[in-house]
């Protein structure tokens, strides 16, 4: 990773842009929209971003996460699509239960908080982009937030966030 900063003492706010070499060109060809699918689920917090209570939401992310394996491996639609709901319905009740000790759009919050104007991003070809306007005092915890966000991502509300992509 390679950071740029560029001081102008005489400027209150500043533009900050993280970019991530990675966009539609990475994507398996029957995953169309995967990196801007990624785009948005970054926003959805880390692991203390977001999270009213890691210790609880933790388990029910993991199992989440491995009841979405699972269905993957089964391949055959009308054989299949028994088990395929099934495991739909756990993912749906886990999903609920865990929205209810986090808050996925505590990113976007918390940038406003400290001043934090124009959070935004965009995915292309090669490239996927997040950037905001904030003020030049609030610097380190900008990069603090940035770097957490991409750190420790945790992707909450995956199955509505599928509905807006």
């Amino acid at each position: 990773m390679k950071v740029y900063l560029w001081v102008d003492k005489d400027i209150p706010n500043v533009y900050g842009q993280v970019a991530v070499r990675a966009g539609s060109i990475d994507e398996p060809a029957d995953f169309t929209g995967l990196a801007h699918y990624l785009e948005h689920m970054l926003f959805k917090g880390t692991q203390e971003i977001g999270a009213l209570d890691w210790a609880k939401e933790k388990p029910m992310y993991e199992q989440i996460i491995k009841l979405y394996d699972e269905k993957a491996k089964l391949r055959d639609p009308k054989k299949d699509k028994a088990k395929r709901d099934e495991l739909t319905k756990k993912i749906n009740e886990l999903s609920v239960a865990s929205s209810k000790i986090s808050k996925g759009s505590e990113f976007p919050t918390l940038i406003q908080a400290a001043g934090g104007t124009g959070l935004n991003a965009y995915t292309n070809f090669d490239q996927t982009v997040y950037h905001n306007s904030f003020p030049a005092y609030q610097m380190e915890n900008w990069l603090k937030l940035y770097y957490d966000h991409f750190q420790r991502p945790v992707f909450r509300e995956f199955q509505a966030e599928m509905e807006n992509v």
